[in-house]
């Protein structure tokens, strides 16, 4: 089985300071308090100009498009999600996207950079 490293480029012009409102509590991201994350969730953040919504972003958690969450659920039919609307005050820009709660699994490569 093959693994791959996904990050995102610095340079790409994507939503960021996602959750800067704090409606998310990220203590709750666990597959054992999901319970306690609302299933839909308006969350603001900050949309650069010329800016694009790609369908995974990895900042601050895995946030998954529709088209991609419908994808794994192709294979993985029983997934738990929560949904969330990001949202820009300033220039109302949004996009929705879903949280997963997959299972961890240890697959860590010897080329992983630990922060």
């Amino acid at each position: 089985m093959k693994y791959y490293l996904l990050d995102t480029d610095q340079k790409n012009r994507i939503p960021y300071n996602i959750n800067k409102n704090h409606a998310i509590d990220t203590r709750y991201l666990t597959k054992e308090s999901i319970d306690k994350i609302p299933m839909w969730n308006v969350v603001e953040m900050t949309f650069p100009n010329e800016g694009f919504f790609p369908d995974l972003l990895c900042n601050p958690w895995i946030l998954m498009s529709e088209c991609f969450i419908k994808t794994i659920m192709m294979y993985q039919p029983d997934i738990q999600h929560k949904g969330m609307k990001l949202w820009d005050k300033e220039n109302g820009n949004n996009a929705t996207y879903f949280i997963p709660f997959l299972d961890e699994v240890d697959c860590l490569s010897d080329k992983s950079i630990y922060t």
